[in-house]
């Protein structure tokens, strides 16, 4: 999987300084660039999925976010 990465440009590879035996791996400018599409795609995928949505049941994922959210903070203190 690795080297259809790098091969794809999409990782580069430097050698460990510590380790000459391994590699430490970075995604590249490509990389972050494909990574940066397929979220926008994603993002608009569900905003149109949302937006399909009846009031009530945007109503309740505000909710469950909400308390999604809560926990997250709770779960920092």
């Amino acid at each position: 999987m690795l080297v259809r990465l790098d091969e794809a440009g999409l990782i580069e590879r430097t050698a460990d300084p510590a380790d000459r035996r391994s590699s430490l791996l970075t995604v590249s400018d490509a990389g972050r660039d494909l990574l940066a599409l397929a979220r926008t795609r994603k993002d608009a995928y569900l905003a149109r999925r949302l937006e399909s949505l009846d009031a009530d049941d945007r109503a309740v994922l505000d909710r469950a976010a909400a308390i999604l959210e809560r926990m997250l903070q709770e779960g920092d203190e």
